[in-house]
């Protein structure tokens, strides 16, 4: 059985980013375990749910397309496409792959990591996988939130399929508020609950608002009178908001390292404890990349804001493994290497 010095769980743009990362630093044993096929979570995508961060080509002004993995690629250029959806991002990343040649085994699901004797033992649906690191980056969006007598909005392949005359969203945040201006734009009666006030809550962090360009469509597809919002309204009972099939939980989702939660600590918000490197403190040698990852009270959830990480995790697992990364100093010339996270406190003044 061959043991691999890194193996990535997950082929999505973070387990891509970071695999790209590790080529530059030339570590050649390693590939990528992906549960079905490459960026196969954006093929199951709602037809109409867009980037809300527009992609804008700058990155030969230093201003890199903000849903690039990498500081020379641009979906927006690739693509020709600013707000792209999750068929048009899925052909970026499966582009991205094939360009720089990146090692995937697809259709290979992990059931469970253990380490024995400084190696970690990966069993799958197929066969058991030896290596020496872990960068585990399954995402998120394959493990929705559940709530009794509700359907997520993940559920919904297409937006089109909701004909009743009204509905009731749970969750006012950005998939909530962007399926009720769409819905709204159908003449569909909305009530829309959350537990805090997304629509009057200001922060110049976007991870924890609204986005300027969900809140400008909702603010003016709210005049026209079908959306009515429930600030500060705790749901927690959907069987006293009529019937089960008008429900839509839009919370979000459950964060799939849980699925090895026996090689991480979670905190109190159930969220990996990670060191400043973003490594596992309970195992050494298992790093996190993607929206999961959480330093003090930065949320990276948002592609401009994990990918900052990638070079972090790359450059740590190849000083571990005596190699350079001096290779990955495009990322810090390009602000895609964050590792001083003082400046995420900055406000904006006006």
């Amino acid at each position: 059985m061959k043991t691999y010095d890194v193996i990535i769980i997950g082929g999505g743009p973070s387990g891509l980013g970071v695999a790209r990362c590790l080529q530059l630093c030339k570590i050649k044993n390693f590939t990528i375990l992906e549960g079905k096929n490459v960026a196969s979570t954006f093929y199951d995508w709602p037809a109409q749910m867009k980037f809300i961060t527009p992609s804008f080509i700058g990155n030969q002004f230093g201003a890199v397309d903000l849903n690039s993995i990498s500081p020379d690629t641009s979906p927006g250029l690739h693509l020709q496409k600013e707000h792209p959806n999750g068929l048009e991002y899925a052909k970026y990343i499966n582009t991205f792959s094939s360009h720089f040649k990146i090692p995937i085994i697809s259709e290979t699901l992990v059931i469970g990591i253990n380490k024995t004797n400084n190696i970690f033992i990966i069993n799958t649906n197929k066969v058991t996988y030896k290596s020496r690191f872990v960068i585990w980056a399954g995402g998120e969006y394959s493990n929705p939130k559940t709530m009794p007598n509700t359907f997520h909005i993940s559920s919904i392949k297409n937006y089109d399929i909701l004909d009743k005359k009204h509905y009731n969203i749970i969750g006012g945040y950005e998939s909530g508020s962007g399926l009720a201006t769409y819905l709204s734009s159908k003449n569909i009666k909305i009530d829309i609950y959350d537990k805090q006030n997304p629509w009057k809550d200001w922060n110049t962090d976007p991870s924890k608002v609204l986005s300027v360009y969900t809140y400008e469509n909702f603010l003016k597809e709210k005049t026209r009178g079908f959306i009515t919002t429930h600030p500060n309204t705790y749901i927690h009972n959907t069987q006293l908001l009529n019937s089960p099939d008008t429900n839509i939980l839009c919370t979000g989702f459950v964060g799939s390292s849980k699925q090895v939660s026996n090689l991480f600590y979670f905190d109190i918000e159930q969220k990996p404890v990670l060191d400043k490197n973003d490594q596992s403190t309970k195992i050494e040698n298992i790093f996190l990349c993607g929206p999961e990852v959480r330093q003090g009270k930065n949320i990276f959830c948002f592609v401009y804001k994990f990918r900052q990480r990638f070079p972090v995790v790359a450059s740590a697992i190849a000083n571990k493994l005596g190699k350079s990364s001096r290779a990955l100093s495009e990322y810090k010339r390009q602000n895609m290497w964050l590792t001083d996270l003082s400046c995420c406190e900055d406000e904006c003044k006006c």
